[in-house]
């Protein structure tokens, strides 16, 4: 049983389609704390990657399809 969800979630997975940007409606979006995550890298002396992340912030998405320049991000 287990073996069968399992198989199942890679097909579920390639069955989703993102939706246009233009079909999205307009609105402020507030990021999900409890499922959200931050993580950026630098490059450190040409040799390898620091990653960072940040497990708790806030963030705010103004969204407007009808004129995407005026579409903002305020954390």
């Amino acid at each position: 049983m287990v073996a069968a969800s399992l198989t199942a979630l890679p097909a579920s997975a390639q069955d989703m389609q993102m939706t246009p940007w233009k079909d999205m409606p307009a609105g402020v979006y507030t990021v999900d704390k409890y499922h959200a995550s931050l993580t950026w890298k630098v490059m450190h002396a040409g040799l390898s990657n620091y990653t960072a992340r940040f497990k708790s912030f806030d963030a705010d998405i103004t969204f407007d399809p009808a004129d995407i320049t005026k579409s903002k991000v305020s954390a």
